[in-house]
């Protein structure tokens, strides 16, 4: 089954980033809390991730959308996993999102906000609601060693 196929390979993915599946109705939510990633910077890992997996279920030619919202959410771990309750409209916010976005990634503004060092994106407004489109994603890793050796030559 294509279908179950694809929906573990999402929930390994966003495993691998310590985040957490959520399935409701249609929609398959990954849910990254600092209590899970032991990090604040939730939304670049959902928005990498993200990206990533728009280009696996486009070369499958999978009809899709994925949104991406920062939000508020109450959460506890236990040994079955990750129990939270969303505040205000972060999930509905991201669904909507997602409905909006045709074989791409959308993001919210306070995700873009957010992620602005690292994340460059475009302003958009699609059915009346404000989305960016991400246009590039800053690899400062791949920089990494040549500013540490300028910082290196310059403190001499």
């Amino acid at each position: 089954n294509v279908k179950k196929e694809i929906v573990d390979e999402l929930e390994r993915e966003i495993k691998s980033k310590k985040g957490v599946l959520y399935k409701t109705g249609d929609y398959l939510m990954g849910i990254f809390t600092p209590t899970m990633t032991k990090t604040f910077g939730n939304e670049v890992i959902a928005i990498k991730l993200a990206e990533e997996l728009k280009d696996r279920l486009n070369r499958r030619n999978i009809n899709f959308g994925i949104g991406v919202n920062v939000g508020n959410i109450v959460a506890a771990k236990d040994v079955k996993g990750l129990k939270f309750t969303s505040l205000g409209n972060t999930l509905s916010l991201a669904k909507k999102i997602s409905d909006i976005a045709k074989k791409e990634v959308l993001i919210s503004k306070e995700a873009s906000n957010k992620s602005r060092n690292l994340i460059k994106t475009k302003r958009d407004e699609r059915s009346g609601l404000e989305t960016y489109s991400i246009e590039r994603i800053v690899d400062r890793e791949r920089h990494k060693d040549f500013i540490n050796a300028f910082l290196k030559k310059q403190s001499k």
